[in-house]
């Protein structure tokens, strides 16, 4: 064998060690993105797309800027993409309905608070009807919830079992 060639076997096994190294450590990142949601999944993709549109900018867009300034930019169009990709991905309706559970919990919360700091000579009957109330707005939340997702109404998991356990 020649010098050349074995140079050029050299070259190529160490190019296909490092392709297998590679095809592993993809292979696993792989696996690992798989047990992912998909919100998740568009904020990686959103991530990588903020760091493609940063080495762009840095690459051919002449700006003279330091190596602080450059780590920024990255760091600042990553979390960008990262951000608008799970927006993108979750879309107006998924937002407007996580609005809609966050007014409720607050409406629900301060309801329950003040159910639990009512006088303790309350009359049960009052006691009663403002359980009820807050039950009602507990059903009333979940058939909203059905109804934005538009599927078929199921039995939901109530956020009160019973009395005995908001009064302790």
């Amino acid at each position: 064998m020649s010098k050349k060639h074995k140079q050029a076997t050299s070259d190529l096994q160490k190019i296909a060690d490092q392709t297998s190294t590679f095809l592993k450590s993809l292979s696993g990142s792989s696996e690992h993105l798989s047990t992912k949601n998909s919100s998740t999944l568009f904020g990686v993709l959103g991530a990588l797309i903020g760091t493609i549109v940063a080495l762009f900018i840095d690459l051919y867009i002449p700006i003279s800027t330091t190596m602080i300034q450059n780590t920024a930019i990255y760091a600042v169009l990553t979390a960008f993409g990262s951000t608008l990709g799970t927006i993108f991905y979750r879309g107006s309706r998924r937002i407007n309905l996580e609005k809609r559970s966050e007014e409720y919990r607050l409406i629900f919360d301060e309801l329950l608070e003040r159910y639990k700091n009512l006088p303790k000579d309350t009359p049960e009957e009052i006691r009663r009807e403002f359980l009820n109330n807050i039950k009602n707005l507990e059903n009333a939340h979940a058939i909203q919830i059905e109804a934005l997702l538009k599927l078929p109404q199921k039995k939901h998991m109530p956020l009160i079992e019973n009395e005995k356990s908001i009064d302790t």
